[in-house]
């Protein structure tokens, strides 16, 4: 029973295990995207501040607009900040979880020797006894033999 409960546990930490795993890959996906999205931004400021220098729009409008992808920017790095935070945290629960699946094997491991040894010890006992049976069973034998070998002399003796 205590194995079982062992074993069921065991299955529940590898399930946790996977779970975190697949949160894990999704967070560092994300990570990835907005990544990519404050590249993209950032392309796109260099862009614009390329065309200024052409001439292409009025200082105000870039201004207002270099405010907006500012905004947008910190946004995204207080994103990806949260998204790095996330990804710690459940890289932090993996490992947690790997040492107590590798905390509840050995004592899992620990458990089967501890039977392992009850059951030798008591098959060992076993054995013995069988063997002391055996030796009074024989004994018995023997004596009822000498017992009837003794009747039957005296009974031929009267």
């Amino acid at each position: 029973a205590e194995l079982d409960a062992c074993s069921s546990e065991c299955r529940n930490f590898n399930a946790e295990r996977f779970r975190l795993k697949a949160s894990l890959d999704e967070s560092s996906e994300q990570l990835d995207i907005v990544r990519r999205e404050n590249k993209n931004l950032a392309d796109e400021v260099k862009d614009l501040l390329d065309q200024l220098g052409d001439g292409g729009r009025s200082i105000h409008e870039l201004d207002k607009q270099r405010r907006r992808l500012e905004v947008e920017k910190e946004e995204l790095q207080a994103a990806l900040e949260e998204a790095e935070s996330a990804l710690e945290s459940e890289e932090n629960k993996v490992l947690r979880a790997q040492l107590e699946l590798g905390q509840t094997k050995q004592d899992i491991d620990r458990k089967i020797a501890e039977k392992e040894d009850e059951f030798n010890n008591t098959r060992k006992n076993h054995s013995r006894g069988m063997e002391s049976m055996q030796a009074s069973l024989e004994s018995e034998q023997r004596a009822k033999a000498e017992a009837l070998r003794i009747k039957k002399n005296l009974s031929l003796i009267s």
